[in-house]
């Protein structure tokens, strides 16, 4: 994805050299094709202009001896230097894109948590909750409490079985259709609301109503799809989720302001 131009940064907690690797094997050339950026010099550097698709390795990287001494006397410290600082509010702050977040455990408590959930940002977030045999929507992790998005309860696998397929969609458009397109191929005889409705029955309300509705817009049925996200908007303030209800209102306001989509199928 990196090589296509697909994916323009990837942030990693990790310094081994495995994305690196990957990249080479693929014939792609270090400092012609990508950068890797593990110092502080570097962090203090990133800016929205880069014109390389970039790895960006906030604990430093394993062919960066300095970087790696820094990185475990400021785990010592529980803190992140400023630059490292810089680069992970770049990341998650600066700029339109949405964040895919896999194999991340969100389990530490020293730096990047931390750091993370004093930030505030209106990117997405989509969070991917490694499992085998279930499948399922679930709210964010609470260190991305301030961020748009929702958790992916799958296999890791199927997501990026799904994105090498549709590279050209953003995260939410490419389920939309592929649901939509489920719908069309494997249910032709059938009315569209009803196996949506029976597909939807392993969600609890009101992200039952939520996921119909997106379902439902990815079909053009308009009028259905408001009707469901204005119930799901309702049910969030009754159970006091401020996500939820933020998730609800920007989708409703998405509908206001489409205009290829506003003729009922």
């Amino acid at each position: 994805m990196m090589k296509e131009g697909y994916v323009r940064q990837v942030l990693t907690t990790n310094f081994d050299l495995l994305i690196e690797t990957a990249l080479e094997a693929l014939g792609c050339r270090r400092a012609t094709d990508f950068s890797v950026c593990s110092t502080d010099e570097q962090f203090r550097k990133i800016s929205p202009t880069m014109k390389l698709p970039a790895i960006l390795k906030i604990h430093g990287s394993a062919d960066e001896q300095e970087s790696i001494r820094i990185t475990l006397s400021l785990v010592a410290r529980q803190e992140l230097s400023e630059s490292r600082a810089h680069l992970l509010e770049h990341f998650m702050t600066s700029n339109g894109e949405d964040v895919l977040i896999l194999g991340y455990s969100t389990g530490d408590h020293f730096d990047i948590n931390p750091a993370l959930s004093r930030l505030r940002s209106n990117k997405r977030i989509f969070f991917v909750d490694h499992r085998l045999g279930q499948r399922r929507i679930t709210q964010l992790p609470k260190v991305f409490s301030r961020f748009h998005g929702c958790g992916i309860c799958c296999h890791t696998g199927e997501v990026l079985g799904c994105l090498r397929k549709e590279l050209n969609e953003n995260l939410i458009t490419l389920c939309n259709q592929h649901m939509a397109k489920i719908a069309r191929e494997s249910f032709p005889t059938k009315n569209w609301r009803s196996v949506i409705d029976e597909w939807a029955n392993r969600f609890i309300l009101p992200m039952r109503f939520f996921v119909i509705a997106t379902i439902l817009y990815a079909l053009q049925r308009v009028n259905e799809s408001r009707e469901l996200y204005r119930q799901a908007r309702e049910l969030f303030v009754k159970f006091g989720d401020g996500l939820g209800i933020g998730s609800a209102m920007h989708q409703l306001a998405n509908m206001r302001y489409d205009t290829t989509t506003k003729r009922e199928l």
